[in-house]
């Protein structure tokens, strides 16, 4: 989905968040930024076609980073239900802009490798040809995606080649409302 978040709330967000690294504090996502949390909570419910699922936001990160920061050239498969089991569903929202802000950073989404790729599920930084079928997302400040979070969506952040990426990730844990009758 793009332009989920506008321009200046992906600018508030990162620099809360550089304000809270350099004051050592730490910030709520759901209490300075309630609106994107009810944004993200509604889609997920619309994009599961059940409006009686109860979905809790678990874990965020806003991870702002360049390639000293993340110190790796490759991109490693996995499945966020594999890091933990509520992470059900999960949604990226980019604060930055590939090609403005920095270089590479893609998300891939892999369905299938290609014949002879490392088993491991770890793609090289030209590892995209490694990707037999599958779809590769490029950051766009405002840009969200939202996805379930079991192996049906194998998935992995490339390498970032220069400048400061800047993502929003949030994990979400839900339930089935039981209505009594």
């Amino acid at each position: 989905m793009d332009n989920f978040l506008d321009d200046s709330t992906a600018t508030a967000i990162i620099n809360r968040k550089e304000r809270a690294t350099r004051e050592n504090m730490h910030f709520s996502i759901v209490e300075e930024f309630p609106g994107v949390i009810g944004k993200v909570k509604h889609a997920i419910q619309s994009a599961s076609q059940n409006s009686s699922l109860d979905v809790r936001l678990d874990h965020f990160r806003v991870d702002i980073g360049s390639p000293s920061s993340y110190g790796y050239t490759t991109c490693h498969l996995h499945s966020d239900f594999q890091a933990s089991v509520s992470y059900v569903y999960t949604a990226v929202i980019y604060l930055s802009t590939e090609g403005i802000e920095f270089e590479g950073g893609e998300t891939v989404f892999v369905d299938r490798l290609a014949q002879g790729v490392d088993a491991r599920g770890i793609l090289t930084s030209g590892g995209l040809d490694a990707v037999d079928a599958g779809d590769v997302v490029e950051p766009r400040k405002g840009r969200a995606v939202l996805f379930s979070g079991g192996l049906e969506n194998m998935h992995c952040r490339m390498p970032v080649f220069d400048g400061t990426r800047s993502v929003l990730q949030l994990w979400w844990d839900c339930a089935q409302k039981f209505v009594k009758g």
